[in-house]
């Protein structure tokens, strides 16, 4: 069994991702608790944090590149959390995971069909909960305008169709949700054994 939490929080840009990781940062700090907050994968090498302001206006990988990609994530992750199985109790916040792929391969660059893809993301480390950021299609979309209208709505539906893969899902909307996240993820965090 792990000594850590993997938390996957994921969701369109301008649904309160971040805003919901510092919250829960914040509260896990007050208890003692160690956290960490990661932007889609770990980083093995410290490098400077780049923003892309349009996503979809870059040209896809070609597919040996795209398995190259994602072959390299899928190797960051095991080596990165290999690394820490045998240090302190954490949880580890992930503003985004490699399965929002499936939801926007665009702004990943990556083309693979969707069966292939789903059998390489089936390797990844499993997240403890799948927390995903919903919301009214137009005060998401008002927040963060990177994508077309009409894009935003037809993702905001591909998350919801995921989430019904993943047993321990979770959907919020409200700020008001916040704090019974929290409680459930220090239940979870507390019945962690080392």
């Amino acid at each position: 069994m792990r000594n850590f939490l993997i938390i996957s929080v994921i969701g369109p840009d301008g649904s309160g991702k971040s805003l919901l990781i510092d919250y829960l940062i914040k509260k896990f700090k007050k208890k003692k608790i160690n956290t960490i907050k990661i932007h889609l994968k770990p980083a093995i090498f410290k490098k400077k944090k780049h923003i892309v302001k349009n996503p979809h206006n870059r040209i896809p990988r070609s597919s040996i590149f795209s398995n190259f990609k994602l072959f390299y994530w899928l190797l960051i992750f095991w080596i990165y959390f290999l690394f820490n199985l045998k240090k302190k109790k954490k949880i580890f916040f992930f503003d985004r995971y490699p399965h929002d792929i499936l939801i926007d391969p665009l702004r990943y660059r990556i083309k693979f069909p969707n069966t292939f893809l789903q059998k390489i993301l089936d390797f990844f480390p499993k997240p403890n909960y799948w927390i995903f950021m919903t919301g009214e299609p137009k005060k998401v979309w008002l927040r963060k305008k990177e994508i077309e209208f009409k894009v935003l709505k037809k993702q905001i539906n591909k998350y919801a169709e995921l989430k019904k893969k993943f047993r321990n899902s979770i959907s919020i909307s409200k700020k008001q949700e916040f704090y019974n996240i929290f409680q459930l993820i220090l239940k979870k965090f507390n019945k962690i054994k080392i």
